[in-house]
């Protein structure tokens, strides 16, 4: 009898491995795959992490599983690439994962270019004070190119946003290429089963939102500017229907469109998820940032004519002339010797979120030197004075932008490398991004004494 059980065991097994095996979920697999790349044990394969790029396209999970396996077999090209969270073209054609027809704009019948803006070359100001230890993310170049930027408009289209990625079809289903987002493909299987659209939307829409747009500088220059770019273009906020935003966005974004005028019925909100949009027309703006060393000066100058003029002017005379911005993260290492140095060179503490917008764009505007440690709050300098004094700290994480715009308004910017970390390789990798990005800044006191003009 015994004898009997072992065998049906034997071909109960069989059969399982056999027939069943290739049936596992894919989400199955992919949590295999996370337990063996955190955990040892059997080393994941290329096919098995790059399936679970397919199957969670949004988790940040993923891509750092495919990116150690890349670096383990050292492919750091790759490796490189998808920590930005970038899956290379050549992998993604290596395992089929762009099954979907693509297009560009310019071939559609039903997609009419309404703005067309050139090229532009702009100069770039350097830093205006010495540091042997600056990291090379701030290039020595004297000057940066914009890329042409442009504004279409699409009549029944359909856009696939997932939360990270954005798919935009045409009327035949076919992927949009200049106006799809990074891994865009990855969309597509809710496009390639053809399905209804989940939303449809009539009359004019705009889908504002991009990668980590609910971060305060990623709005203002990845989502918000495409509006000043609808204007320039000579449509009227007031005649856009629709404007999508997905339900995760931040606090800050609705007040800030209702200060352009946008009211509460054209804005629609969808849950972030696989939602497949139909839209009867579509405005589809591109615009150019990429952490500021692609941004037009016009963008910014979009901005300070949009808020600056809403401020209560006879406020401007009680404004500090020296601010320093306080953050509750991601802030000074030893926040009490920074900001009582600070004080007592007369700086007034601002924790930008405790104020309105409106009064946050004034505080900066009055402001005849700025302090602060790197970080999205920065954003205000675009309503500083030219001539206005920036002095930003920062440590293991740093990019450019606020450089970029410290140049393109005319201030007189200084930063301060308090890490010891100066490759632009390092400290703009995707890789530990979340460990670099949430350490302090180390401010010692013998930098504060040798900081001038503060």
């Amino acid at each position: 009898m015994s004898f009997m059980l072992l065998v049906l065991k034997v071909i109960r097994a069989w059969l399982y491995s056999r027939f069943l095996s290739d049936s596992i979920p894919m989400q199955t697999a992919c949590n295999q795959t996370r337990l063996t790349s955190s955990h040892g044990g059997n080393h994941p394969s290329e096919v098995s992490v790059v399936k679970e790029l397919a199957a969670s396209p949004t988790a940040r999970v993923a891509f750092v599983n495919a990116a150690k396996y890349f670096e383990s077999i050292g492919d750091t090209d790759t490796a490189d690439s998808i920590y930005r969270g970038v899956i290379p073209a050549s992998l993604a054609e290596k395992h089929n994962l762009k099954k979907i027809q693509s297009v560009q704009s310019t071939a559609i019948e039903s997609c009419e270019c309404i703005g067309w803006f050139p090229e532009q070359l702009e100069r770039i100001v350097q830093p205006a004070n010495a540091d042997v230890n600056r990291n090379s993310v701030f290039v020595k170049d004297k000057h940066k190119v914009c890329p042409p930027e442009s504004l279409e408009y699409l009549c029944n289209g359909s856009f696939i946003y997932d939360g990270r990625n954005k798919l935009v079809l045409d009327e035949s289903s076919r992927m949009i290429d200049n106006h799809s987002g990074v891994n865009a493909y990855l969309c597509q299987p809710l496009a390639n089963n053809n399905l209804s659209a989940s939303v449809r939307f009539e009359g004019l829409s705009v889908l504002l939102t991009a990668r980590n747009s609910s971060n305060f500088y990623h709005w203002h220059f990845d989502v918000l500017t495409a509006l000043g770019m609808v204007e320039e273009c000579g449509i009227k906020l007031a005649e856009i229907d629709n404007i999508i935003l997905t339900k995760k966005e931040s606090s800050f974004q609705l007040p800030m469109l209702e200060l352009l005028g946008i009211s509460d019925k054209q804005i629609k909100i969808i849950e972030p998820g696989y939602h497949y949009v139909h839209c009867d027309e579509m405005l589809l703006p591109r615009i150019s940032n990429q952490m500021g060393k692609r941004q037009p000066r016009k963008h910014i100058s979009w901005l300070r004519e949009k808020y600056l003029n809403k401020r209560d002017k006879a406020q401007d005379k009680n404004r500090a002339k020296k601010i320093a911005i306080v953050r509750d993260v991601r802030g000074y290492s030893d926040a009490a010797l920074v900001n009582d140095f600070l004080c007592a060179k007369g700086y007034q503490l601002i924790q930008p979120e405790h104020h309105s917008y409106i009064e946050q764009a004034s505080i900066f505007h009055n402001a005849e030197s700025v302090v602060a440690p790197h970080g999205a709050g920065l954003s205000l300098i675009s309503y500083c004075k030219p001539g206005t004094t920036i002095h930003e700290f920062y440590g293991e994480h740093v990019q450019p932008c606020f450089w970029y715009i410290a140049s393109a308004v005319g201030l007189e910017y200084r930063n301060y490398n308090c890490s010891n970390i100066s490759s632009a390789e390092i400290t703009s990798s995707g890789r530990d991004i979340a460990a670099r990005a949430d350490k302090t800044i180390d401010v010692t006191s013998e930098l504060l004494h040798s900081m001038e003009s503060v």
